[in-house]
């Protein structure tokens, strides 16, 4: 069996090999089409197996996918959309330097002042309302491809891939969150919400005394149903359910 890549090649070694694979695949890196966007500057992760194979005269492809994994984690590329780890499969990937060349853009053309500025345009024009997905409500948000096009229009951006550096620049100054908190920014039906109004609604806190706290938090104990559970064929002993004890606090304590 073919020793492991990481065990294989020193530092220098992968700096050197990373660079020739990115020699090797630039005349495939353009622009490519798939479900009618386009994702700009990126190559397709099986060929760049095949790149990667015959460059470093590997094994086979499983091993120079092992390759590519290692140049991934290094930062050297990602998955456009940053939905796949680096896959031997019709996916495209872009290096990291290109899109941190569109951020450092952003940064560079507007002041601290203007990007606040335009945050206060963009959080008065963007639509905020309950959205559902898969049977659950998600209260106040917006959707991300929506917030590109309002982006693009409202700041008169060049494309569709400048809109979303200057969505990723705004959550970066923490304006806004995915609700589930798994996904960046995406050009996608992926829904987000502004930072302060969870802010506003997990404040509680500031309603309750230290001692009205202790005594709710006494009522909670006595009242939450507590015993051992199993769970893929593993017990798990004297705990309680996530979801049973949020409506538990919201009908005790009146919680809305």
């Amino acid at each position: 069996m073919p020793e492991l890549p990481e065990r294989r090649y020193g530092e220098a070694q992968l700096e050197s090999m990373m660079q020739k694979f990115r020699t090797a695949i630039y005349s495939e890196i353009k622009d490519r089409r798939y479900h009618l966007r386009t994702y700009k500057d990126c190559f397709v992760g099986s060929h760049a197996v095949h790149v990667i194979l015959t460059e470093f005269d590997l094994y086979n492809r499983e091993e120079a996918l092992m390759v590519g994994r290692m140049f991934e984690k290094k930062g050297l590329f990602y998955h456009v959309t940053r939905d796949h780890i680096f896959k031997d499969e019709m996916l495209f990937y872009r290096f990291a330097d290109v899109e941190q060349k569109t951020t450092c853009t952003i940064s560079e053309r507007y002041s601290g002042e203007d990007l606040e500025s335009m945050m206060e345009t963009f959080r008065e024009k963007v639509e905020i309302k309950d959205r559902k997905y898969h049977l659950r409500t998600y209260k106040d948000c917006f959707v991300g491809s929506d917030a590109v096009s309002l982006m693009l229009t409202l700041f008169d951006l060049a494309n569709r891939d400048e809109a979303l550096a200057m969505g990723r620049a705004f959550e970066k100054r923490d304006l806004f969150y995915h609700v589930t908190r798994d996904h960046v920014f995406k050009d996608e039906m992926l829904f987000y919400r502004f930072g302060e109004i969870e802010l506003l609604k997990s404040d509680s806190s500031k309603r309750f005394s230290e001692d009205e706290i202790v005594t709710m938090m006494e009522k909670f104990k006595a009242k939450i149903k507590v015993k051992d559970r199993k769970y893929h064929l593993r017990t798990y002993k004297d705990c309680f359910v996530g979801t049973e004890a949020v409506s538990l606090i919201q009908k005790e304590f009146n919680l809305w």
